[in-house]
């Protein structure tokens, strides 16, 4: 009988995995996010941040789920892509102002092509690149739906 001989388990160390190309899932360059990837991990709001030439170098997962994306999907598009508006050719980060953050309601679009209201507010922060910053608003609207037929059902029922 024929016996297999096996190498010391020293020489079988494997080589490292080779990282795939391009910009790795939900991570930009540590220095550029040293400010913004502490922050949309604990943000409760959606948290998007795309570098000098507009493109998504992060995204929290807040942003994942109001966007329905993936960070593999999103890191490397183009912010318009990825932060869409129900107004067709609205570029969101393209249009943040220098000074001041801005901020207004809109209809976002997600990957599907599902409208959510939302609160989006953009900043330009100093050491480059853009942030934004992004509320639902479905729940709250839901809400001022049902208060309004309240106080519509109370009214009639006073004039009753």
């Amino acid at each position: 009988m024929a016996r297999t001989l096996r190498a010391p388990a020293e020489s079988r160390v494997r080589a490292p995995r080779a990282k795939p190309a391009g910009p790795r899932t939900g991570d930009a360059a540590p220095a550029e996010l040293a400010g913004v990837k502490p922050l949309g991990e604990v943000l409760s709001d959606a948290l998007v941040y795309a570098d000098d030439q507009l493109r998504v170098r992060y995204l929290n997962r807040e942003a994942c789920r109001l966007l329905g994306c993936t960070p593999a999907w999103a890191v490397g598009r183009p912010g318009s892509e990825v932060l869409r508006t129900a107004v067709p050719n609205e570029d969101l980060f393209a249009e943040t102002p220098g000074e001041r953050a801005s901020e207004r309601e809109t209809l976002l679009l997600t990957r599907t092509g599902s409208e959510v209201p939302a609160r989006v507010t953009l900043a330009r922060l100093p050491g480059g690149g853009t942030c934004a910053i992004a509320r639902d608003l479905t729940q709250a609207q839901r809400l001022q739906r049902e208060l309004r037929m309240r106080e519509r059902l109370a009214t009639v029922g006073e004039l009753a």
